[in-house]
């Protein structure tokens, strides 16, 4: 989700922000101007994966001389994710799949969906971004990488559109079986 920093500028400046936990407040890494005398906007883009109270420090540096220029604590506090879908997957010791899922593009209109795997180590799409029409449906596909270990474990995927008017998250049970 995309959140608003502002600062007011006492010069004209190119500066880049920085964040003290990239998994959770992701910064663009691209060098922004910063003009005087004005309240200038800078974004960055919040992702939680689980029920949690984090602080994030976020640091605006000037991208020529390197000083510090500004700092914020950001304050992150997330809900448990609701589960729309659930699915059980075996998976066989040392042995690493690919398994394809549908997807439903319950909007009206045409959409680019972000897939988002809390645990890539257990599974991750082999697309992060896919484009589906209008209130159609599109095979995902996921890879499973091989485990080594017997037992069982959770991964969540967060499914949203490029503009957060849809969300989804699926839950892949994981079983692993000699």
């Amino acid at each position: 989700m995309e959140q608003t920093l502002t600062m007011e500028g006492d010069k004209k400046r190119q500066v880049i922000l920085y964040s003290g936990n990239q998994r959770i407040v992701e910064t663009s890494g691209e060098v922004q101007n910063i003009y005087p005398n004005t309240h200038n906007v800078l974004n960055v883009s919040v992702r939680t994966f689980e029920r949690d109270y984090k602080k994030v420090r976020i640091n605006c540096v000037d991208a020529n001389t390197k000083e510090l220029i500004k700092s914020w604590l950001m304050l992150v506090e997330s809900e448990e994710p609701k589960v729309t879908q659930s699915h059980d997957v075996k998976l066989i010791l040392d042995r690493g799949i690919n398994r394809e899922i549908d997807f439903e593009n319950k909007l009206n209109k045409e959409a680019i969906f972000e897939f988002a795997s809390t645990r890539p180590d257990l599974c991750r799409p082999i697309q992060s971004h896919v484009r589906v029409g209008p209130r159609m449906i599109k095979r995902i596909e996921f890879f499973f990488p091989p485990k080594r270990v017997k037992g069982k474990d959770d991964c969540l995927i967060f499914i949203n559109d490029e503009e957060y008017n849809f969300y989804e998250c699926f839950r892949f049970k994981l079983s692993y079986i000699a």
